[in-house]
């Protein structure tokens, strides 16, 4: 007890209060650490790290502990409640008083994750200025430790990215963006060098200029697990790489802002049950399929519309149905089998 306490007779009711609430407050933050242990734990069983006994042993040790911190935040909680109605304190004077403590901690839970996020934000910046630095080469054993640090921490907010990266029908149409200035920039390059553009007489020679940009210009990364997210035409070009949606999107941009009003997105599932993004537009009358992640010649997959798809491989893999078509001006559910 504090000098002041002693002069005054002890600490107000309100600051006892405040006392266990800081109390409940650590022991959360304790749990936290506890159910991130398991976590840690049930990863390294995964990768072969430890044997079963091992594992069920430390298993059980982490969740008594966390059987212990509960017991006590619940042991607590009983406490506040009980000394309100001893002291005569009705339920609906207390409920105001516990959800205030409540939201308060809630509050400051979620100031101090957006402190956190906020720093590893910052790492992940001063991350990127070094490699960009080393001219984009992760050269050194550091950096590379970095970049295994960055993805354990992506993957720690998989969810919340999911979550956040989800799209509307209209958002998936938007992504595709020929009005876009970094798009239009690109397309004023191609243009110029190939001279007196016009569409649809020159049309088959510019596609072809986007199409081998994209190809090979445009670094295609295989699908994250775990994560889903959607790279905007501008955040591709700018790092120069993307996985075949993000390339596919790319080109389509390119193509619609060449004057192609029917250039889209299409979506297809593959013989083997996988998901792939690649462009289908109409050049020179006949339907060809462009997909920048293959590295394939320009007129490889042409045809009408039904010979694309037969003619089109992924590796050995078949087309097995087109699911769906978009562009910025349309979405269409397919679903058509080859």
């Amino acid at each position: 007890m504090s000098i002041l306490d002693k002069i005054r007779g002890g600490p107000s009711p309100a600051e006892e209060e405040q006392k266990i609430w800081v109390e409940i407050n650590k022991l959360k933050n304790v749990k936290k650490k506890e159910e991130q242990h398991l976590t840690n734990l049930v990863a390294e069983y995964a990768s072969g790290g430890m044997s079963t006994e091992e594992y069920n042993s430390a298993k059980k040790d982490i969740e008594a502990k966390m059987g212990r911190t509960e017991a006590e935040i619940a042991r607590l909680m009983q406490k506040i409640s009980r000394e309100k109605i001893e002291k005569g304190a009705s339920l609906e004077e207390m409920t105001p008083t516990l959800e205030a403590a409540n939201m308060r901690a809630a509050v400051q839970e979620k100031e101090n994750e957006i402190k956190k996020l906020r720093e590893e934000i910052q790492g992940y910046k001063q991350y990127v200025a070094r490699v960009e630095q080393q001219g984009g080469v992760v050269a050194d054993s550091t950096t590379k430790l970095e970049l295994e640090v960055s993805k354990v921490i992506l993957h720690r907010y998989a969810e919340y990215i999911n979550k956040q990266e989800a799209k509307s029908i209209s958002e998936i149409k938007a992504m595709v963006n020929p009005e876009d200035l970094t798009v239009l920039s690109l397309v004023k390059k191609f243009t110029t060098e190939l001279k007196g553009y016009s569409y649809p007489s020159g049309y088959e020679r510019a596609a072809r200029v986007a199409f081998e940009y994209v190809r090979d210009e445009i670094t295609a990364l295989p699908k994250s697990s775990g994560i889903a997210y959607w790279l905007y035409p501008e955040d591709v070009i700018k790092v120069k790489a993307g996985d075949n949606e993000d390339q596919a999107i790319l080109l389509c941009s390119i193509l619609r802002a060449l004057g192609d009003e029917d250039a889209h997105v299409a979506v297809v599932q593959i013989d083997d049950g996988t998901m792939h993004s690649f462009v289908m537009a109409k050049i020179n009358g006949k339907t060809t399929i462009l997909d920048p992640s293959q590295k394939h010649a320009f007129d490889k997959f042409q045809g009408s519309e039904q010979d694309a798809i037969i003619k089109y491989r992924l590796g050995e893999s078949r087309i097995s149905k087109v699911v769906y078509k978009f562009n910025d001006k349309y979405y269409t559910e397919v679903a058509s089998s080859k």
